[in-house]
């Protein structure tokens, strides 16, 4: 960008000097409040009887300038570019759909496994987010251990989650068909022909918080800050919790909503201001004499699968991590699809979903 002395020199005005300068005050005053465009509407200064008047054509909010470009010298004009920034622009792009469409697809993601930290908690029904994440860690050929640090330049990120970064490709690290080559021959052809979606990750941040199950927002900001992922990107951010109000044997996958009671899930989507937080909910659900579901209430959370729930279960996690894998290089809506569709349970016929 010109410097304010160019800018000053740029019109000339017989006569006086006033007007020269300030347009020195006026080009300094743009050149650091603006960035500049070389596009769309016009902001005009006129320069007449020694006046200094500026013209918006049209009106237009948040100025970014970019390039100050003179009009002729005769004309007693300065021209500058600036682009369109409504508040209301800035709102749909906050909510747009990051769908698996997107040509260019992040290399970063980061998935955020909620549980309670502590041997005490390991088997509990409130855990089976950071079972699902060991599950993963797993299926990716690595574990969640903790690290010293999140990374090298903020090493207090220990104290909040346990965290595993890893980098590699859809054919090199990760092998055997997934989900959806298994379904058909005619699928697993599309794959080989065409690839998929997301084909390289130089980074896949697998974390579980230190910081208790209601308090997961305190580890999911830092996370995404150091990141520089946005919370509503559901293509880069997925959060992996359990649900009591979904029976046991099934998941729900959903771009956004409310928390649905689930304590984890609400402090995230309070510290990131968004409900634009996708999400795979594992069904942990506990059948009641009777039929349906029983109660939530915190004994339920906090205990552990009979026989029959801990083989389901098992077969659930795989699944779920399977889930992840197909988010991972395929996308959000492909892995959705997957999930939803989940119905290990034959008995479950008057669940209530959220």
């Amino acid at each position: 960008m010109a410097s304010t002395q160019n800018l000053a020199s740029f019109i000339t005005l017989k006569n006086s000097s006033t007007p020269t300068i300030l347009l020195g005050v006026a080009a300094a005053w743009v050149e650091r409040s603006f960035h500049l465009s070389p596009q769309l509407p016009l902001l005009v200064f006129n320069f007449t009887d020694n006046k200094v008047t500026a013209e918006m054509k049209p009106a237009v909010f948040g100025l970014r300038v970019q390039r100050l470009e003179p009009l002729q010298q005769q004309q007693q004009q300065l021209s500058c570019n600036v682009q369109r920034r409504s508040v209301a622009a800035s709102t749909r792009r906050s909510k747009a759909d990051h769908s698996s469409a997107s040509s260019s697809p992040s290399s970063k993601v980061l998935v955020l496994f909620l549980g309670n930290h502590g041997p005490k908690f390991e088997g509990t029904r409130h855990n089976a987010g950071f079972a699902v994440g060991d599950r993963t860690a797993s299926l990716l050929g690595s574990s969640t251990t903790p690290q010293t640090s999140f990374h090298s330049r903020k090493r207090w990120l220990s104290d909040v989650c346990e965290m595993k970064e890893l980098t590699f490709d859809y054919i090199a690290s990760i092998r055997g068909d997934d989900l959806i080559d298994r379904r058909s021959d005619r699928s697993k052809q599309a794959t080989e022909d065409n690839g998929v979606w997301r084909s390289s990750l130089d980074s896949v941040n697998l974390i579980k918080p230190r910081t208790f199950m209601n308090r997961s927002g305190l580890a999911a900001r830092p996370a995404l800050s150091d990141l520089r992922l946005q919370a509503n990107d559901r293509n880069s951010v997925l959060v992996v919790c359990d649900d009591l109000t979904i029976p046991l044997g099934k998941l729900r996958m959903k771009p956004g909503g409310s928390s649905g009671g689930q304590n984890g899930l609400e402090s995230i989507l309070k510290v990131t201001r968004t409900e634009e937080v996708a999400r795979l909910r594992i069904g942990m659900g506990k059948r009641a004499i009777g039929g349906g579901l029983e109660r939530v209430k915190p004994s339920l959370a906090l205990g552990r699968l009979n026989a029959r729930e801990q083989a389901l279960f098992h077969d659930v996690s795989k699944y779920a991590a399977q889930v992840i894998r197909i988010w991972l290089f395929r996308g959000f809506d492909s892995a959705a699809n997957l999930a939803n569709i989940l119905k290990l349970d034959t008995q479950d016929d008057d669940d209530s979903d959220s």
